[in-house]
């Protein structure tokens, strides 16, 4: 049997990081309000678009709204840590699932909103624009794995410390260099 994790020996200072995770999900949550109020607007004067083009933007709303959905989840997990068990070593060390979801979920809306505007800027070239679209692609299809291969890989083992592990640390390097 595994010893138990000993109790913190001294307060953590979690303003830096907590903090300003409860205040980005409110902030995050009235965006998302704004949102709402777009696709209000949207369907108001824009009847006449495509039926394919509404279904887009509709389904981009509710993937946005389900990546709420998982912000303020992943944020309800924070009650436990930062006020039920105050200090716990064990608590703290935790990741959360929700957090890893909704970074797959904000991924696969960011990669359709890109293969669409791609889809624009090949329209309005006068369909000039087809080999420089097609050597960006890739790099937008990495952008829609990378993340899925982080969550497996924080999945196995979900403790913050495995987030320190050079193969997590490399990943990100990998991924934000390709993105730029």
């Amino acid at each position: 049997m595994s010893a138990a994790i000993p109790e913190n020996p001294y307060i953590q200072n979690l303003s830096s990081s907590y903090g300003p995770m409860i205040v980005g999900t409110a902030f995050s949550c009235a965006l998302w309000g704004i949102s709402c109020m777009q696709l209000f607007m949207y369907a108001l004067h824009y009847e006449n678009d495509p039926g394919l083009l509404k279904l887009f933007v509709y389904t981009i709303w509710f993937v946005e709204t389900i990546s709420e959905a998982l912000t303020v989840a992943a944020r309800k997990f924070l009650w436990p840590a930062l006020i039920i068990n105050w200090g716990s070593l064990a608590e703290l060390g935790r990741n959360q699932l929700a957090s890893l979801h909704r970074v797959w979920v904000v991924c696969s809306v960011t990669f359709a909103v890109e293969m669409y505007y791609f889809y624009r800027i090949y329209r309005f070239s006068g369909k000039r624009w087809l080999i420089p679209g097609l050597l960006l692609v890739p790099f937008v299809l990495w952008q829609l794995v990378m993340p899925v291969i982080f969550v497996v890989w924080c999945m196995e083992d979900l403790s913050y410390a495995n987030l320190l592990t050079p193969r997590i640390k490399a990943s990100f390097d990998l991924y934000f260099t390709l993105r730029l």
